[in-house]
């Protein structure tokens, strides 16, 4: 297994990868939209068994918000060709990957899992990684129903919580942080209509599958991402 730094022809690997469980049009517009990443300072990487790319990640050099003397890496996107993806592959990716802060003189690498890539974390977790934050996305296709939304927000993740609402009005976005719905009923008032929830919370420990598996029983969640350190 290794990591290669790809330089040319970044669409044609890309497709290789992307086109083994997605359909072209949709593989299509992820690339746009992945060349996009790409377009500053982010790196594509790919992901080789032997002589064959099996996936690629891309990877992105940032500063820690909240300190700014702290580097780190961070891997959002990752992409894993379907008939590679097993344990014994994902143990030798998440290896790899931790060599990064090594290669980089890092102080953390961040890796955001998704649920199309969560047969990776039993392996990060493995090697060192360290499951920091959940994150929970719920689309509102009523505005009428917030209410409803926030009291099983409140039922079925920890008190640890942030709650964030995306609101839309006239094709402009904004967020806001709540805990009720009456913290944004003036902006309601003014003909912001909520589209979307998020939540985020640090997980309890060694319980992420039960939490989120408990989480979906109440509230039926549109997609959630796991936020690893390493």
């Amino acid at each position: 297994m290794e990591l290669i730094l790809v330089e040319e022809n970044k669409d044609n690997i890309m497709r290789s990868v992307l086109q083994t469980f997605f359909s072209i049009t949709e593989t299509n517009e992820l690339i746009d939209t992945l060349n996009l990443d790409l377009a500053d300072e982010s790196e594509l990487y790919t992901i080789n068994f032997g002589n064959e790319i099996i996936g690629f990640i891309i990877l992105s050099p940032i500063a820690e918000i909240n300190n700014p003397l702290i580097n780190l890496i961070s891997i959002e996107d990752i992409y894993i060709k379907i008939n590679h993806q097993n344990n014994m592959i994902a143990k030798m990716i998440a290896l790899e990957i931790k060599k990064l802060s090594i290669k980089y003189d890092v102080d953390q690498i961040e890796l955001i899992i998704s649920q199309t890539n969560k047969w990776l974390s039993n392996s990060l977790s493995d090697v060192g990684f360290i499951c920091s934050e959940i994150k929970l996305e719920k689309f509102l296709p009523k505005s009428n129903n917030l209410n409803d939304v926030l009291e099983l927000i409140k039922d079925c993740t920890p008190l640890n919580r942030i709650v964030q609402v995306m609101m839309e009005k006239e094709d402009e976005y904004a967020t806001d942080f709540i805990s009720t719905s009456n913290e944004i009923q003036p902006l309601i008032k003014l003909g912001w209509v909520p589209i979307m929830i998020l939540v985020t919370y640090e997980p309890e420990k060694e319980n992420i599958d039960e939490t989120i598996e408990k989480s979906n029983q109440l509230l039926n969640w549109d997609d959630y991402s796991l936020v690893y350190y390493g």
